[in-house]
């Protein structure tokens, strides 16, 4: 069944929107870098194999490559934020609001790819699988290095509640 470019771009765009968003924060440019995802994909669409990848997966795989690429083409890296006046910060004490924040912050830390990686797992919820093939990474290292960023995550919290 051939699906239209509408289809494709009704059915996914909010989705790729919603992945390059977190890593391209300026929305105008995230709006930009999502048309470039789906004109690259329209372009090459006679190349989609649905044994190898969903099309969902599929259009993450260009969507990551081509946030990657932006963040190649404008240098772009995080600005560090900030801190709001000092609080006792034990996870104990800390709202969900304040623990939210401060991930997020710490996140924002995170080199472009480790952001991506992060997103991809936990946000948009692909397979170790699907995480490879968008990447182009090895299947067996992608748990090892989800598990060191979040180990950097864990420093760039301390870092920041310091």
């Amino acid at each position: 069944m051939e699906r239209t470019e509408r289809e494709i771009i009704a059915q996914y765009g909010a989705d790729v929107l919603r992945f390059v968003s977190r890593t391209v924060h300026c929305h105008e440019d995230a709006e930009e870098v999502t048309q470039d995802v789906f004109v690259r994909a329209l372009r090459s669409l006679e190349r989609y194999d649905e044994g190898r990848a969903s099309m969902r997966t599929w259009l993450m795989r260009i969507a990551y490559s081509e946030a990657m690429r932006y963040h190649e083409r404008h240098n772009k890296r995080p600005t560090m934020v900030a801190l709001d006046e000092r609080r006792d910060d034990s996870p104990e004490t800390m709202d969900d609001d304040r623990r939210i924040d401060l991930l997020e912050r710490a996140i924002r830390q995170l080199p472009d790819d480790e952001r991506l990686l992060l997103s991809m797992r936990y946000s948009d919820g692909l397979s170790i699988r699907e995480m490879a093939f968008v990447t182009g990474m090895k299947e067996q290292s992608l748990p090892v290095r989800l598990q060191r960023i979040r180990e950097r995550l864990k420093l760039e919290i301390s870092k920041i509640r310091d």
